[in-house]
């Protein structure tokens, strides 16, 4: 049996509501921040085999790819006091197209521990 996504929640934030232009002709010139540059995605998956493993021993294991950037500093826990596993991650996609995300849980050997939790993020979005 695998584990089904039980809650989603992402955020995004600019670091910087103003940028200075570093080289070219406009060089100097300041430009406002209209995309945000910080994207942290949080899934808790629950159920199947999720709820014998244990977050020091016989770990869930995060597998997370994207369409394009890349996905920084991924980790699963057992969320303490539940059988949930959470996956959090951050997402480095600068740019206005699309990204593909795609996540699960999986044993060290590559078993299948949760269902693929699959999402389109647009980076105007503020919140998932």
């Amino acid at each position: 049996l695998l584990g089904a996504a039980k809650r989603v929640s992402g955020a995004t934030a600019a670091a910087y509501a103003e940028r200075t232009i570093g080289s070219g002709a406009k060089k100097g010139n300041k430009i406002t921040v209209q995309i945000p540059t910080h994207v942290t995605g949080v899934i808790d998956f629950e159920g199947g085999d999720l709820a014998t493993r244990e977050s020091t021993t016989n770990q869930a294991i995060p597998d997370i790819t994207v369409s394009r950037g890349r996905v920084v500093n991924p980790f699963a826990i057992r969320v303490a006091g539940t059988a949930r596993w959470r996956i959090m991650f951050d997402l480095d996609a600068h740019g206005p197209a699309p990204v593909d995300l795609r996540a699960y849980l999986r044993t060290k050997d590559n078993k299948a521990l949760s269902e693929t939790w699959l999402f389109q993020h647009f980076p105007q979005q503020n919140s998932w």
